[in-house]
Parts: structure tokens; sequence; C-alpha cells
């Protein structure tokens, strides 16, 4: 069983991780898919990413994968991505 990450209660009920995985300057595959499986071993149940990042169709792969083979619920993970309204 993966170590128990520590949590904050948000006014909706749900425990928020207190420590995620960044995604940033996370472009090669293998090694994205690798970090993703060591954080989701971990406890890790939170990940950052970002338009600009260019990495969130690797992590979206990642989940579908671990999602349809029942090691991971939807509900079970927090994701956050910005938005990026400079880009050309």
């Amino acid at each position: 069983m993966a170590p128990k990450i520590p949590t904050v209660k948000m006014s909706n009920g749900l425990d928020f991780p207190l420590f995620g995985l960044g995604t940033w300057q996370s472009k090669d595959e293998a090694e994205l898919k690798g970090a993703l499986e060591a954080a989701i071993d971990a406890g890790y149940r939170y990940i950052d990413t970002a338009t600009l990042y260019q990495n969130e169709h690797i992590i979206g792969e990642f989940l579908e994968e671990k999602f349809n083979s029942g090691k991971l619920k939807r509900s079970d993970i927090f994701i956050t991505s910005k938005v990026d309204l400079f880009k050309n």
C-alpha cells in the first residue's frame, strides 16, 4: 500500500493532497510515464500540468491506461492545468 500523502479538507468535503507531481519540462513520453508511475506508486494523487508544457496528452494516455485497468479511479486523482492565454 502506498504511503498516505497529507491532505487539506476543501469546502466541498474532498481531501486535497498537499503534495503533487509537477510535470514542467517533462516532454519525453517514457520518462514522464515512468515519473507518473513512480508518483502513483508512492501515493501521489495530484498532478500539475499546463498547455504550455505540451505534455497533457501523455498524462491523459497514462491515466486512461490506469483507469481502464481498474488500478486507479478518476475520483482518486486531482489534476490542475493552466491555460496559455498568450499563445500566438
